[in-house]
C-alpha cells in the first residue's frame, strides 16, 4: 500500500464512531448509543422521571414508572459506523429481538416512524381522541381561521376532477385516496389488466 492509500483509510476510519447496541434488562427494548452505557442510562433515567420532557409519555418510560423498573442497559454488539449505518445496525438488533411486536420499541430506527402506530392508536384511542378534541375546543378560533385561509388559497380543490391513475375514473381530486380503496376501482383495475 501507498502512503496515500493509508492516509484515505486513516481519514475514513476517524469519521466512524464506536456504537453500542444494547437491551435494557427485563424489557424488551433495543437501543443505541456513541456514548458511554452510564451516560445512555442518566439520559433514560432522566427522560423518564422528568414531566417536561417531550418523551415522558412513551410506552418504554410509562412502564418503567408503573413498575417501579431499575434501568439496566446491557451491550449486545459493538460497531464502528459512520451516521449513516448506526441506525441500520440498531434496526437489524430490533428486527432479531422482535422487539416492536413482543416489545417496547414503536419507533423504526433508521427512519424514526412509528412501526406500529395502528396498533398505538387503538390501544390508546380513547385517551387520543380525549386530548384531541380539548385542544381543538379551546383552539376553535385557530382552527377555524386555518380552515378559511386555506379554502381561500385553495378555491378549486373541492371542484377539481382528475383521472384515476389505477382504473382512470373521473374522480374529485379530494377523494382520490378513497376512491383508489373502493370496490370500483379494484374491480376496473382487475378489468384492465385482463384486457
Amino acid at each position: 500500500m501507498n502512503y496515500i492509500t493509508i492516509l484515505k483509510i486513516i481519514i475514513k476510519m476517524d469519521k466512524l464512531k464506536k456504537l453500542i447496541v444494547y437491551r435494557i434488562d427485563g424489557i424488551n427494548y433495543i437501543g443505541s448509543t456513541i456514548e458511554s452505557l452510564n451516560s445512555r442510562k442518566w439520559k433514560h433515567n432522566s427522560d423518564c422521571y422528568n414531566v417536561k420532557n417531550k418523551n415522558y409519555n412513551i410506552s418504554l418510560y410509562i412502564h418503567i414508572r408503573e413498575k417501579s423498573l431499575q434501568i439496566k442497559l446491557i451491550p449486545i454488539a459493538y460497531y464502528f459506523v459512520s451516521n449513516k449505518s448506526r441506525r441500520y445496525a440498531e434496526q437489524y438488533w430490533i428486527n432479531k429481538y422482535d422487539s416492536v411486536n413482543n416489545g417496547l420499541n414503536t419507533i423504526n430506527a433508521y427512519t424514526n416512524k412509528k412501526l406500529n402506530s395502528e396498533k398505538y392508536y387503538q390501544k390508546n384511542k380513547e385517551k387520543i381522541n380525549k386530548v384531541t378534541k380539548q385542544y381543538r375546543k379551546k383552539n376553535k378560533d385557530k382552527y377555524n381561521k386555518y380552515t378559511k385561509n386555506w379554502v381561500l388559497r385553495n378555491p378549486n380543490f373541492y371542484k377539481t376532477k382528475i383521472n384515476c391513475p389505477k382504473c382512470n375514473s373521473i374522480v374529485r381530486k379530494q377523494g382520490l385516496l378513497r376512491h383508489q380503496r373502493s370496490k370500483k376501482c379494484k374491480k376496473l383495475m382487475l378489468l384492465h389488466h385482463q384486457l
